[in-house]
């Protein structure tokens, strides 16, 4: 599957329910589905083992988020200015290089950790940074 269909991210807005969210393990997918700025009760998303998504939806994340993991997406680049939800308060970037750099004028308030393990050199320099204005900073090294 490259992408969702109109389909699939029209049915999202049925979902009001729904808290959890976990995208994974899938090479050929482009995108991830446009809607998901209207889960209303959606607190954690996890994208994980998806090789060609290079950012967060166009339309933003939800605003009800608070845990955002970005696991092993190796042509993951961004997360574009504004793009983080006021209400997060765990940002995790494990193992994805492309990942350079995080928007520095549009950390929430609310955040309370952030891990870049295993990400590029670059990005866990500015993590560490953050060091003392978020109470919890990760930035291990990995093999």
């Amino acid at each position: 599957m490259e992408h969702f269909t109109k389909e699939q991210e029209a049915a999202l807005k049925f979902l009001t329910s729904l808290q959890e969210l976990e995208i994974s393990s899938s090479s050929r997918l482009r995108s991830l589905p446009a809607g998901l700025s209207g889960l209303p009760n959606l607190k954690r998303f996890e994208i994980r083992y998806l090789n060609s998504i290079q950012s967060t939806p166009k339309d933003g994340l939800p605003s009800s988020l608070t845990e955002l993991r970005i696991e092993d997406c190796a042509a993951f680049r961004l997360l574009p200015k504004g793009s983080l939800p006021s209400s997060l308060q765990n940002l995790e970037i494990i193992r994805c290089p492309g990942i350079r750099s995080l928007p520095n004028d549009s950390f929430p308030d609310s955040l309370r950790l952030l891990d870049a393990s295993g990400s590029n050199e670059e990005l866990r320099r500015q993590c560490r940074k953050l060091k003392g204005t978020i109470p919890i900073v990760i930035v291990k090294e990995y093999a």
